[in-house]
């Protein structure tokens, strides 16, 4: 629990089933709230147990490094407070921060397995072999340099053995930590600009398969608020709307394009009023059968050389006809 601006402290008269006695500095206000929540939550805040240099149990320091404080915390189930073994802080971190990095030891009591374990972990390091840690690939040498030297900052902080050389030393620390803020922020905006001129090129030479995979770099994971759909619940729907018709417009002398379903949207395409209708009200239909419909309200029609003033309709609701439409990050017009 961290940054809570809570300081317990070490006087822990009325809290001794919540914290102990090797706590930093005099309770507040809101560690008083914060002893109260572990209490009531039934709750052991870990950095008050376990005695250790002061120097330990700071979790955090002011831009000048003359007030340390202990407000980040580590809190246990006192069901299980036998198993946490020790709670400090890890000064040399190097995590860009002014808080320090608070480490717990725990030990569990694991059920024996009688067969044997050596041999089997030994096979899975020679199979799989030890993690493979590596950084972004947009992140540029120079970047990579200025974290080294935001490294060997920090290491003078910790290092510091007087007032005026601590605070100097959080100086430069803190003027190493905002170049490389900088430096990876100019770096992932080239890497952003040269993708997309990357998806843009491919969009107007007709690669839609690299357009997809740019698109999906810029796009980045993004958190789904509804039940996401399976691509072979979307395959189906195509194939079974599309089968046994001609709807599509001429793509080669032997195939019709249906749809375009590179993205979360299905754009649908066809030659006339007749054949867009027909395949609109078919995959309406076929939609509801795996619980999923067409909202009218945000689908749209574009119509490319054509008088015909016909509307297409969902439901018995008319689409709204557009100049436009964005599609896979390009713009979509009569052009």
């Amino acid at each position: 629990m961290g940054d809570a601006n809570a300081k317990v402290g070490s006087d822990n008269i009325s809290y001794e089933e919540v914290m102990g006695k090797q706590g930093l500095g005099v309770m507040n206000d809101n560690g008083e709230r914060f002893a109260d929540f572990c209490s009531l939550n039934d709750l052991v805040i870990g950095g008050t147990i376990f005695p250790h240099k002061d120097i330990l149990k700071a979790t955090w320091v002011s831009p000048d490094g003359g007030t340390e404080n202990q407000i980040d915390h580590i809190c246990i189930s006192r069901k299980f407070r036998r198993s946490l073994q020790d709670v400090r802080v890890f000064r040399g971190a190097d995590i860009g921060s002014d808080h320090h990095l608070v480490i717990a030891t725990f030990q569990l009591k694991l059920k024996r397995y009688s067969r044997n374990p050596t041999t089997k972990r030994l096979k899975f390091q020679e199979v799989l072999g030890e993690k493979d840690y590596k950084h972004k690939d947009w992140i540029s040498q120079e970047s990579l340099n200025r974290l080294s030297e935001r490294r060997e900052k920090k290491a003078a902080v910790n290092n510091s053995r007087t007032r005026n050389e601590k605070e100097a030393a959080q100086r430069e620390h803190s003027d190493a930590a905002k170049e490389v803020k900088r430096s990876i922020k100019n770096d992932k905006e080239a890497f952003t600009n040269e993708l997309a001129e990357r998806a843009e090129k491919a969009a107007q030479g007709g690669h839609m398969r690299t357009l997809y995979e740019t698109t999906k770099v810029l796009a980045g994971k993004r958190k789904n608020t509804e039940m996401p759909v399976k691509d072979a619940e979307v395959d189906w729907l195509m194939k079974e709307s599309t089968s046994g018709s001609r709807n599509g417009i001429q793509w080669t002398l032997w195939t019709q394009l249906d749809d375009l379903d590179f993205a979360d949207d299905i754009a649908l395409v066809s030659h006339n009023h007749s054949q867009m209708q027909d395949k609109t009200s078919t995959v309406n239909q076929l939609s509801g059968s795996i619980g999923l419909r067409i909202h009218p309200g945000k689908s749209k029609m574009l119509k490319i050389k054509t008088e015909d003033t016909q509307a297409i309709t969902v439901g018995g609701k008319p689409l709204e006809v557009v100049e436009n439409f964005t599609y896979l990050g390009s713009l979509i017009d009569h052009s």
